[in-house]
């Protein structure tokens, strides 16, 4: 939960704040998304198989939430 508030506030800011992209390695955020969705998945009884990803410049909260997104929303 506490996760998940954070990652609330960082997005509060994206429009308030200049944006730095550094490099950020998808899998970690693919990961701290699945780990949101756990519970979710479970329910589900889904199966998430992923390719190795690549690292890309970006902002770590708000690609982890794109992922949280695609793999959370039916």
């Amino acid at each position: 939960m506490q996760a998940l508030i954070s990652d609330l506030l960082a997005f509060s800011r994206v429009g308030r704040t200049e944006f730095s992209p550094v490099p950020v390695d998808l899998d970690e955020a693919l990961g701290h998304a699945l780990d949101n969705l756990t519970e979710r998945v479970a329910e589900k009884g889904a199966t998430i198989e992923v390719d190795p990803l690549p690292t890309v410049m970006g902002e770590r909260t708000l690609l982890a939430t794109v992922f949280q997104n695609l793999v959370g929303n039916p």
